[in-house]
């Protein structure tokens, strides 16, 4: 047996609760990786926030940046390549 103002406060516990794990889900990756860049900086101040530092990572992610790029575009374009008009002529 449930008492109104129970059920009352449950609706409302759970309506102030939806907008933030909406945001968190929407935004849980970005705040995960400003989090471990804050415990790392804090951890090794004279290392992982130097230039030489980021630029090794961006030389290292460059190239996967490069491939999801290309897979971007294939997955807006519906699929549809230059190699599939090719093939299509034959």
């Amino acid at each position: 047996m449930q008492f109104p103002q129970v059920a009352a406060a449950r609706g409302t516990l759970v309506q102030r609760i939806a907008p933030s794990q909406a945001v968190l889900g929407r935004f849980g990756p970005v705040f995960v990786v400003l989090l471990m860049m804050t415990v790392l900086t804090i951890l090794q101040p004279a290392y992982f926030m130097t230039r030489e530092n980021l630029t090794n990572v961006a030389r290292q992610i460059s190239s996967n940046a490069i491939l999801a790029l290309g897979e971007f575009v294939v997955i807006l374009t519906a699929g549809i390549g230059g190699w599939g008009w090719s093939t299509a002529w034959r």
